[in-house]
């Protein structure tokens, strides 16, 4: 392909962009600091549900990373604080591999209609 006729566009133009501008990674984590006396379905549905931040980085395709809930309550912003500093707010820690350098991201989770999760649908089918 050419550009205004004069230069080809190839790989050596999309590499560094895709090197760039894009990364990739497959993480596994635990959840930790459940709350006491509930089931860890529980725990982890809860953790997975609202507002949350996640940071991880890595090297030579090795990733570590934190995922925190982001409190949305009507709290105030002091309390929010001391919570995060008291230990009391849950925290997930991952591990996996993707590509190089530092990420962070904001995400919101909502709860999924159990009739479409895999776990739903391999079960209808075995039914």
């Amino acid at each position: 392909m050419y550009l205004d006729g004069k230069r080809k566009i190839g790989s050596q133009d999309i590499k560094p962009f895709m090197k760039n501008n894009f990364s990739g990674s497959c993480m596994v984590g635990k959840v930790l600091k459940m709350p006491a006396g509930s089931s860890p379905q529980e725990s982890v549905d809860a953790f997975l549900t609202g507002l949350a931040g996640n940071a991880s980085g890595g090297a030579y395709g090795v990733r570590l990373g934190v995922a925190v809930s982001i409190d949305d309550s009507n709290k105030s912003v002091l309390q929010k604080i001391k919570n995060y500093w008291n230990g009391d707010q849950m925290i997930g820690m991952e591990f996996g591999v993707g590509t190089p350098g530092a990420d962070f991201n904001f995400g919101y989770g909502v709860e999924a209609d159990k009739d479409k999760t895999v776990t739903g649908v391999i079960g209808r089918m075995v039914e």
